[in-house]
């Protein structure tokens, strides 16, 4: 399998931010998906908004960070949102009952 090269990007808009992640989140960089939302999580952010329009793939260790993220986010009375997957993605999500 060819992996796209992972990449997180953000940008804060007021109290949300909107978090673009691309490529392929595989166990090797996983931990930057998870860092990064989960320090979002906890910064006061009233909405996390991750874009996935661009993933293309995504292990179980990624979609534990998302599930990280949306913990530390709900802790600090925040909302999380996962928008715009490819039908791919869309469907793991609806299986882990993420979406």
């Amino acid at each position: 399998m060819h992996e796209t090269p992972f990449a997180v990007n953000v940008e804060k808009r007021g109290d949300a931010a909107v978090v673009f992640v691309s490529g392929s989140c595989t166990m090797n960089v996983s931990k930057k998906l998870t860092d990064c939302l989960r320090e979002l999580g906890g910064a006061g952010h009233k909405l996390i908004v991750v874009e996935t329009s661009e993933l293309d793939f995504i292990e179980s260790s990624g979609l534990g960070g998302i599930v990280a993220g949306y913990l530390r986010t709900r802790m600090h009375k925040g909302e999380m949102r996962l928008v715009s997957p490819t039908p791919d993605i869309r469907r793991l999500l609806e299986m882990t009952r993420l979406v």
